[in-house]
Protein backbone atom coordinates (compact mmCIF):
# COMPACT_ATOMS: atom_id res chain seq x y z
CA UNK A 1 0.00 0.00 0.00
CA UNK A 2 2.84 2.42 0.83
CA UNK A 3 4.10 2.55 -3.21
CA UNK A 4 0.51 3.76 -3.98
CA UNK A 5 -0.38 6.02 -0.74
CA UNK A 6 0.11 9.85 -1.17
CA UNK A 7 0.78 10.21 2.35
CA UNK A 8 2.31 7.47 5.07
CA UNK A 9 0.89 8.34 8.50
CA UNK A 10 3.87 7.23 11.08
CA UNK A 11 2.54 6.50 14.56
CA UNK A 12 5.86 6.21 17.45
CA UNK A 13 6.92 6.11 20.88
CA UNK A 14 9.34 9.27 22.34
CA UNK A 15 10.48 6.30 24.72
CA UNK A 16 11.90 4.12 22.49
CA UNK A 17 13.69 6.12 19.99
CA UNK A 18 13.85 9.90 18.23
CA UNK A 19 10.94 10.73 16.03
CA UNK A 20 11.31 9.94 12.48
CA UNK A 21 11.51 12.07 9.71
CA UNK A 22 8.56 13.71 8.77
CA UNK A 23 6.99 16.89 7.13
CA UNK A 24 4.78 17.11 10.51
CA UNK A 25 5.43 15.77 13.88
CA UNK A 26 2.70 16.14 16.58
CA UNK A 27 3.64 15.02 20.06
CA UNK A 28 0.42 14.06 21.78
CA UNK A 29 1.90 13.06 25.49
CA UNK A 30 0.61 15.88 27.05
CA UNK A 31 -2.78 16.63 25.82
CA UNK A 32 -4.93 12.83 25.17
CA UNK A 33 -6.05 10.54 27.84
CA UNK A 34 -3.08 8.10 28.14
CA UNK A 35 -4.74 4.55 28.37
CA UNK A 36 -1.41 3.30 29.70
CA UNK A 37 -2.53 4.81 32.95
CA UNK A 38 -5.73 2.03 32.87
CA UNK A 39 -4.60 -0.85 33.92
CA UNK A 40 -7.29 -2.67 31.69
CA UNK A 41 -5.72 -0.58 28.49
CA UNK A 42 -2.51 -0.69 29.68
CA UNK A 43 -1.33 -3.83 27.84
CA UNK A 44 -3.73 -3.55 24.66
CA UNK A 45 -2.75 -1.36 21.37
CA UNK A 46 -4.71 0.68 18.61
CA UNK A 47 -6.24 -2.67 17.75
CA UNK A 48 -8.66 -2.72 21.09
CA UNK A 49 -11.92 -0.86 20.10
CA UNK A 50 -11.92 -0.16 24.12
CA UNK A 51 -8.10 1.67 23.06
CA UNK A 52 -9.79 3.45 20.37
CA UNK A 53 -12.64 4.55 22.06
CA UNK A 54 -10.47 5.51 25.22
CA UNK A 55 -8.25 7.81 22.70
CA UNK A 56 -11.13 9.01 20.62
CA UNK A 57 -13.16 10.29 23.19
CA UNK A 58 -10.31 12.52 24.63
CA UNK A 59 -11.81 16.22 24.34
CA UNK A 60 -9.72 17.46 21.19
CA UNK A 61 -9.23 14.09 20.07
CA UNK A 62 -11.39 14.39 16.63
CA UNK A 63 -10.60 17.87 16.59
CA UNK A 64 -6.92 17.29 15.90
CA UNK A 65 -7.24 14.34 13.80
CA UNK A 66 -9.51 16.54 11.50
CA UNK A 67 -6.82 19.59 11.56
CA UNK A 68 -4.24 17.07 10.94
CA UNK A 69 -6.18 15.65 7.99
CA UNK A 70 -6.23 18.85 6.66
CA UNK A 71 -2.85 19.88 7.26
CA UNK A 72 -1.49 16.74 5.02
CA UNK A 73 -4.23 17.56 2.42
CA UNK A 74 -2.67 21.37 2.43
CA UNK A 75 0.58 19.87 2.10
CA UNK A 76 -0.08 17.85 -0.38
CA UNK A 77 -1.77 20.45 -2.28
CA UNK A 78 2.03 21.96 -2.91
CA UNK A 79 4.58 21.19 -5.80
CA UNK A 80 6.54 18.40 -3.54
CA UNK A 81 6.69 15.42 -6.00
CA UNK A 82 6.98 12.81 -2.91
CA UNK A 83 4.46 11.47 -0.22
CA UNK A 84 4.14 13.61 2.26
CA UNK A 85 4.53 12.10 6.07
CA UNK A 86 2.81 12.92 9.38
CA UNK A 87 3.84 11.56 12.39
CA UNK A 88 2.06 11.31 15.88
CA UNK A 89 4.48 10.19 18.64
CA UNK A 90 3.06 9.79 22.36
CA UNK A 91 5.07 7.71 25.26
CA UNK A 92 5.15 3.93 24.04
CA UNK A 93 3.63 4.18 20.18
CA UNK A 94 0.95 1.61 21.47
CA UNK A 95 -1.90 3.38 22.28
CA UNK A 96 -2.59 7.81 21.69
CA UNK A 97 0.01 7.96 18.34
CA UNK A 98 -1.52 4.64 16.89
CA UNK A 99 -5.18 5.49 17.16
CA UNK A 100 -4.68 8.93 16.01
CA UNK A 101 -2.63 7.44 12.78
CA UNK A 102 -5.09 4.98 12.17
CA UNK A 103 -8.07 7.80 12.41
CA UNK A 104 -6.45 10.25 10.14
CA UNK A 105 -5.35 7.41 7.38
CA UNK A 106 -9.11 6.53 7.87
CA UNK A 107 -10.78 10.60 7.16
CA UNK A 108 -7.74 10.86 4.46
CA UNK A 109 -9.17 7.65 2.85
CA UNK A 110 -12.55 9.50 3.08
CA UNK A 111 -11.46 12.32 0.99
CA UNK A 112 -9.89 10.24 -1.92
CA UNK A 113 -6.51 10.27 -0.52
CA UNK A 114 -4.35 7.50 0.02
CA UNK A 115 -3.09 6.87 3.14
CA UNK A 116 -0.93 4.22 4.38
CA UNK A 117 -0.09 3.59 8.01
CA UNK A 118 3.23 3.06 10.25
CA UNK A 119 3.02 1.74 13.61
CA UNK A 120 6.83 1.97 14.54
CA UNK A 121 6.88 1.16 18.23
CA UNK A 122 3.54 -0.75 18.67
CA UNK A 123 4.60 -4.02 18.81
CA UNK A 124 7.77 -3.52 21.17
CA UNK A 125 6.55 -4.36 24.35
CA UNK A 126 4.75 -1.96 26.94
CA UNK A 127 7.09 1.04 28.40
CA UNK A 128 8.15 0.47 32.11
CA UNK A 129 7.50 4.13 33.07
CA UNK A 130 9.26 3.86 36.44
CA UNK A 131 12.29 2.24 34.75
CA UNK A 132 11.68 5.30 31.76
CA UNK A 133 12.23 8.11 33.95
CA UNK A 134 15.83 10.32 34.52
CA UNK A 135 16.75 10.66 38.18
CA UNK A 136 14.36 14.31 38.15
CA UNK A 137 11.68 12.47 37.53
CA UNK A 138 11.12 13.31 34.54
CA UNK A 139 10.32 11.00 31.42
CA UNK A 140 12.83 10.48 28.82
CA UNK A 141 12.19 11.61 25.63
CA UNK A 142 14.67 8.47 23.89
Amino acid sequence: MIGVARIIVVSFGYLHADPPAAHVVVDVREHLRDPHAVAGLRHLDAASPRVRRAVMTTPGAVALAASVTGAAQALLSGPGGGPVIIAYGCAGGRHRSAVLAGETARMLGKRGIPAAVIHRDIARPVVDRAAAQDPAGEERSA
